[in-house]
């Protein structure tokens, strides 16, 4: 036996649809539904056994709803309104000075890009040099900070239109360990390790080549995690694999150097420049 229901979305963001129909066990009775065909209400046939439905959404903001199936009669059904929402909330930032990129007890991630443009010639970036101050607080009292030499920023993407070096996890100087030193570059399924110097407040590395293995995909793509960047790596079309040969050199008139801190919330960096010392391409 079947029954006919009817859906009606009454609160969603700007980003959310096409949905997905789903009942209690998860399974898939209708697909690829407008947000606009919910927003005035659609009707579906379903089976008896069907005692709730998930709309999940499509989009890269994944949004899901469970609702229990329940009677309405007509009058009240079209008395509902959509309402159109979005997240948003007042931060207080650095309340506590102990904590730099934390808001509300979460880790959000602290982003800075450089964009560079050479001259004429195409350039081989070899390596990438920033002169920063790393500051951990000790307490609340402005005047407690410490300058620390053992953390940085966790990990750096460098691009162009055309090339990517992938998501490089950057770990600090084994000093004074040359089997671990030896250890890099190393390998992951969503990265390569690498590793960072520092000497005389310029924070350095190299190691990096490019891992697009098609020109022809996009490098990025969409995210609505953060407002302030509206573009994730595209995971899929990087090869972190092991490669003694084929190591293509990032080159070109201009690069973006992405560094990004998310694993930690306790140190306050502060740039002053950044450096990406070159060579110009005779190819």
């Amino acid at each position: 036996m079947s029954k006919r229901i009817f859906i009606k979305l009454t609160r969603a963001g700007k980003t959310v649809g096409p949905f997905n129909v789903l009942d209690q066990n998860g399974y898939s009775l209708f697909s690829n539904i407008s947000k606009s065909s919910l927003i005035v209400g659609a009707s579906f046939v379903v089976e008896d056994y069907v005692l709730s439905i998930t709309l999940k959404s499509q989009s890269s903001c994944t949004v899901e709803k469970t609702q229990r199936l329940q009677s309405i009669n007509s009058q009240d059904f079209n008395a509902i309104e959509f309402v159109e929402t979005t997240k948003s909330s007042l931060w207080a930032h650095l309340v506590d000075k102990t904590l730099y990129n934390s808001f509300y007890t979460n880790t959000e991630p602290y982003v800075i890009e450089y964009p560079f443009n050479y001259n004429n010639k195409d350039e081989i970036i070899q390596s990438v040099s920033e002169y920063n101050k790393v500051y951990k607080y000790l307490s609340n009292d402005i005047n407690s900070r410490i300058e620390a030499n053992d953390c940085w920023f966790n990990k750096a993407i460098l691009y162009n239109d055309i090339q990517s070096s992938g998501t490089l996890t950057l770990e600090p100087n084994p000093i004074g360990n040359m089997q671990e030193y030896l250890r890099f570059p190393k390998f992951n399924d969503k990265s390569k390790s690498i590793i960072w110097t520092k000497l005389d407040n310029m924070y350095q590395y190299n190691t990096f080549w490019s891992l697009v293995k098609d020109r022809s995909a996009p490098l990025f793509n969409s995210t609505c995690e953060s407002l302030s960047i509206d573009k994730v790596l595209n995971q899929n079309n990087m090869d972190y694999s092991v490669r003694a040969y084929r190591k293509e050199t990032i080159r070109g008139k201009d690069l973006k150097v992405r560094h990004i801190l998310d694993n930690k919330s306790d140190v306050k960096i502060v740039t002053q420049f950044i450096l990406t010392p070159s060579m110009i391409s005779h190819v």
